[in-house]
């Protein structure tokens, strides 16, 4: 063990057998929350895997042309960089070209090659506004198919809100009855919600907004309906 200075020796001592240079455990996990629809994954819907896999072609065929280019590139360096070719090399080419082999040009291939890895790019890049405009018309669909449950769990927000509101009030009640009855109001703690606005309240604030928000977007043709015949019946009785 190498020799340590007394203030090293403590901090072994205190931190543990390996000097404090314990491995960080890394933070565990939220697990996942489980879906709770039943519902296909965007990937499993067949016009957008069929997009998807063109883009993922287009994505491997780049990448290969493009380290086709490197070989290229590198094929041509090694043949600049002799000097002369030996008496090997050209009889090997003389024997090919009888044999039909058609005249192998490098500078040609990467000019095609290049040519190539530019269009693909521009095909990846086109492909993705593609993949985005069936995802965006799939998440339409998916949208329209879960409207009318998505108003339902609105409607349930708004009476959570109503009840929030009510309860409030209820608590705040009870203890404004006992001052009332000429107790001392402090016997009992404030348990009031004071950030909670009456939703109804067209004088109030954020909560009042979002209620009425949230009334016109999940309101049915049928209670649209008859929220505008309850206007009519009012109107006329103020006449």
């Amino acid at each position: 063990m190498p020799n340590l200075t007394f203030s090293e020796a403590y901090t072994r001592a205190a931190l543990g057998p390996n000097g404090g240079l314990q491995p960080h455990d890394p933070p565990p996990r939220t697990p996942a929350k489980p879906i709770g629809l039943d519902y296909p994954h965007v990937s499993a819907q067949p016009e957008y895997a069929a997009e998807t896999e063109k883009l993922n072609r287009f994505a491997r065929q780049h990448a290969d042309a493009e380290a086709k280019l490197v070989d290229l590139q590198e094929r041509v360096r090694q043949a600049t960089a002799k000097r002369g070719r030996n008496e090997k090399d050209a009889i090997a080419e003389a024997e090919s070209l009888l044999a039909g082999a058609a005249p192998v040009d490098l500078h040609l291939e990467i000019e095609a090659t290049t040519k190539l890895i530019d269009a693909l790019r521009k095909a990846i890049e086109q492909q993705h506004f593609v993949v985005r405009r069936v995802n965006q018309a799939l998440s339409r669909a998916a949208g329209r198919r879960h409207a009318e449950e998505h108003k339902t769990r609105v409607k349930r927000l708004m009476a959570a809100v109503d009840e929030l509101h009510a309860a409030n009030q209820a608590e705040q009640a009870l203890r404004d009855d006992l001052v009332r009855l000429g107790y001392i109001g402090d016997t009992l703690p404030s348990m009031n919600l004071h950030s909670v606005e009456d939703p109804r309240d067209p004088s109030g604030g954020i909560t009042p907004y979002w209620y009425r928000e949230a009334k016109r977007y999940s309101q049915s043709a049928a209670e649209i309906a008859a929220d505008l015949r309850k206007a009519r019946l009012a109107a006329s009785l103020a006449e």
